[in-house]
This record gives C-alpha cells, structure tokens and sequence, in this order.
C-alpha cells in the first residue's frame, strides 16, 4: 500500500502498477492486483491513519492497524479503490483483483491475535459502539458479527460495483475472528460456517466472477484444513469426500498460494512436497495456483534438481486446470 502514497489529495503515485502492466503488455500475460494495507510500521501510510480515534485503531497479531469497522478507514480505502478501477479497470489484460481490507500485516483473513487480540478487539468494539451509537452485540462476539455480517459482503459489494463485471474478483479464506467449528474436520463444510454463506451470498449475487482462495496450502490439508475445505466447500466437484449439494456452496473456481516457496530460502516446502501439492491441487479441481518467483525462475532454467522437479510438476498439470 505504501506504493498507493497519495501526491496530493486526489493523486496517487502510480509507477508501481504502471511498470507491472507494461512488463504484462510486454508477454501479453495476465494481471492480478492486490493492495496489502498492512500494519504501522509494515506498509501502512500515514494518510490512511491519520485522525483515527483510538477505538477505530487496533494492535494484535504482532501489528496496529485500522479496525475494519472505521467509517474513515473504510472511506479512504473506498477512494483508493476506486482510483485503481479508474485507472486500471478497463485495462485488457487486467483479469482479477483480490479482495483486501484491514487484516494484519499480510493482506490474509488471519489477524485475531489469540486470547490478548480477542479482548483488545471487543474492548475497542465496546468503546466505538459508546461513542457513535453503533448498533450490535457487545464484545468480541459484536465485532465478529459486524466483520461477517456487514463489512465482507459491503466489502465484496465495493469491489463488485468498481470493477467491469469480466475482472473476477478473488479473497482468501481464513479464520480471521474465529470462523470455525473446531467440532467438525476440515472436510466437513460445517466448520467455517461464516465464510461459507459469505461465499454463497456472494456466488448467488456474482457468480463464478467471486473466487475463493486459500494462502497456505501445502502438501497435506493447509493451515486450519483449508486446503482440504475450499474444494469441499467451493470447488466445481460435487461428490469429493460425498458431500452432497445441499450441504456445499455453490460450485465454482477456487484458487491457490503455497505456504512458500521450494527456492524461497527458507525452505518450507521440499520440491517432492511441491509435486505432491500440484497433484492434489488438480484433482481437487483448483483453477489457478500463485507461483512463487524463484520458483518459476528454477523451473526455467532447470539448473538444479530442485528446479527440474517443480517443471515437471507444474507441465504434468498444466493441460488439466481452467481459470
């Protein structure tokens, strides 16, 4: 987001996305855009905060960011938002805009911050309640409604109505303030009871322009199971695992990030771990995957083991998947 910082009131700087569009012109491929907000200290420009009461502002999960519930925040990120359709919007090669708001540091749905997040978000729940007459329940429990029940589908909606209807509009999954159902395995659709009739509002509202992704996944189930849920939950196959049309969302593209990447560095996955994830992916009907660069760099230039086995993986599966 610190790339977004405006020149003026009304202006942006804008050579970032500029230069991305230009290399994509370059090789006639695809773009994906998403702004991270991010966290003071981590991305987060000081226009954006500025004038905050204390209550529309939060620290948890290691990060102070603005509450998802600040008309102000909101506002601002309303007005960068639009700037970006009207600018980018009509681009041909622009394909998709991932759905972000004030999550963390990361711009993924997972920012509760344990037991202390969880009374530093109803605290400052409570107190902006007090202050403006906000309707809701109390505590987290009122925040957590709030953020399920009118911030994602006003945030999907801001998108949807930005956007021309052939940008597909992608948001990662994750339990953000407690969406889940620790009682029910990651392959019962009953465990993320919130995200699964955002998704459903939202494909009956958009369609298959919505997209539900999952950032994490892995060569097993992904963090919280979500690599096994999404295809269960969202995905194009009606009989994975039996689970049976009534008790599914509706069925429709869902995509995929990796927990990181094989050539990253820090190593969290292993090339055969990659393999393994490719195959699941396809089976389970994923339409698209994010590859990390140094990935994609080894599998070009085939100079290491590791390098030859993410190609092989990703050409075993390159016929089989439909964005």
């Amino acid at each position: 987001m610190d790339d977004l910082l405006p020149t003026s009131a009304t202006a942006y700087d804008w050579s970032f996305f500029d230069k991305a569009f230009a290399a994509a012109v370059t090789v006639n491929k695809p773009v994906l855009l998403m702004v991270i907000h991010g966290g003071i200290g981590s991305g987060l420009p000081a226009w954006y905060t500025a004038g905050l009461p204390s209550d529309e502002m939060i620290t948890a999960d290691g990060a102070t960011f603005a509450c998802f519930w600040s008309p102000t925040a909101n506002a601002r990120a309303e007005a960068m938002r639009q700037a970006i359709a009207d600018r980018y919007g009509d681009h041909p090669l622009l394909y998709s805009m991932r759905i972000t708001t004030d999550w963390s540091t990361h711009g993924e749905p997972w920012f509760k911050g344990g037991a202390a997040g969880e009374i530093a978000w109803g605290d400052a729940w409570d107190a902006f309640r007090l202050r403006t007459g906000t309707p809701g329940l109390a505590g987290f429990v009122g925040a957590k409604q709030h953020y399920y029940d009118v911030h994602i589908p006003d945030l999907i909606a801001s998108y949807a109505a930005k956007f021309p209807r052939h940008v597909s509009l992608t948001i990662a999954a994750g339990d953000g303030l407690d969406d889940i159902v620790g009682a029910y395995p990651s392959t019962d659709v009953r465990r993320h009871p919130a995200q699964l009739q955002n998704c459903k509002d939202a494909r009956a509202l958009y369609g298959n322009r919505f997209v539900m992704q999952f950032n994490g996944v892995n060569a097993t189930t992904g963090a919280s199971g979500y690599g096994q849920y999404l295809p269960i939950a969202f995905g194009p196959a009606a009989d994975i695992n039996a689970v049976t049309e009534p008790q599914r969302g509706s069925q429709g593209r869902i995509g995929s990030q990796p927990v990181g990447g094989v050539t990253s560095g820090a190593v969290p996955m292993t090339a055969a771990e990659f393999t393994t994830m490719i195959g699941n992916l396809t089976t389970d009907g994923y339409s698209y995957f994010e590859c990390y660069g140094t990935d994609v760099r080894a599998a070009e230039t085939g100079a290491t083991s590791d390098g030859l086995a993410i190609r092989a993986a990703l050409q075993s599966a390159r016929d089989n998947w439909a964005w």
